[in-house]
C-alpha cells in the first residue's frame, strides 16, 4: 500500500489521520481505529472505526459503457447469417477497466455466439483486444459474458464490440439508426457499423477486415461492463 499523505487527508479529517490506498481487495482488516483507506479501484474512501470499515465518501462512475443508446429511436430483436461478425462502435472518453461484454438475447433456439472488443484505426475495427468463449444463446435474456482475459484497460478514443452467431434462428436485440449525417451530408458522424464474412462459424478474426454493414439502419446494442477505474 502506497501513502498518499502529501494528497491527502481532504478537508474535514482528523489532524494527524493515517491515510493508506490500494485496491479495494488489498484493504486490510480493520481494527485500527480512525485509520482511513483510499480504494484506488472504486473510488472510495474508508474509514476505520475500530470494529468495521464505513464509507466516508464514494464517487460514482459509469458502469456500462453501452454502443447505440445515443443513436437509437426504437429496439427490436433479429438474427443474421451464420459467421458473420457485427462491429458496433463505442466511444470511451475516460480511462475504464472492463471485465464482461453485454447482449440482449431475443427469441429463437438455443445456439451459440461470440463477442469480442476491437481497437479502431482511422475509425475502423482493426486489432482484437479480447474475445469471449463461444457462449450460449438464452432466449429473452440479458447476458454479460466473460472475457479470455479477466479485465482490459480502455484509454480514452473509439473502440469496437463485435457479435458473431453460429445460427440464422436466434435473435438479438438491435436499435434502428438515425445516422447525422444523413441528413448533414458532410459531417462526421464517427464511426460506422461493419461486417465481416468469415464463411463459418470461427472465432472472431484476431485482425479484422470488415465490409461497411449492410443495414446501416439498425445495429446492435451491446455493452462493456466496467470493473473498475481505471
Amino acid at each position: 500500500m502506497s501513502q498518499i499523505q502529501e494528497r491527502w487527508p481532504p478537508q474535514g479529517l482528523p489532524s494527524g489521520a493515517g491515510i493508506d490506498s490500494g485496491t479495494l481487495a488489498a484493504r486490510p482488516a480493520f481494527g485500527n481505529a480512525d485509520v482511513y483507506y483510499w480504494a484506488t479501484d472504486v473510488f472510495t474512501l474508508f474509514r476505520d472505526t475500530g470494529a468495521a470499515w464505513e464509507v466516508v465518501s464514494a464517487q460514482e462512475y459509469r458502469r456500462y459503457l453501452f454502443t447505440v443508446w445515443e443513436r437509437a429511436s426504437s429496439a427490436h430483436d433479429d438474427s443474421v447469417a451464420v459467421g458473420i461478425v457485427h462491429y458496433s462502435p463505442l466511444v470511451v472518453t475516460t480511462p475504464y477497466t472492463v471485465d464482461r461484454i453485454g447482449v440482449c438475447c431475443g427469441a429463437g433456439g438455443t445456439g451459440n455466439f461470440y463477442v469480442a472488443i476491437y481497437d479502431s484505426v482511422g475509425e475502423l475495427p482493426v486489432n482484437r483486444l479480447a474475445v469471449s468463449a463461444s457462449t450460449a444463446h438464452v432466449v429473452n435474456q440479458k447476458i454479460q459474458v466473460p472475457l479470455t482475459v479477466a479485465t482490459l484497460r480502455l484509454d480514452p478514443g473509439y473502440y469496437f464490440i463485435a457479435l458473431e452467431m453460429d445460427n440464422i434462428v436466434d435473435a438479438f436485440l438491435y436499435a434502428d439508426l438515425y445516422p447525422f449525417n444523413q441528413f448533414f451530408p458532410g459531417v462526421d458522424d464517427g464511426p460506422n457499423w461493419y461486417r465481416e464474412d468469415l464463411g463459418g462459424y470461427l472465432i472472431p478474426p484476431a485482425v479484422a477486415t470488415p465490409a461497411v454493414l449492410i443495414w446501416p439502419d439498425r445495429a446492435f446494442i451491446m455493452w462493456l461492463r466496467v470493473a473498475s477505474l481505471p
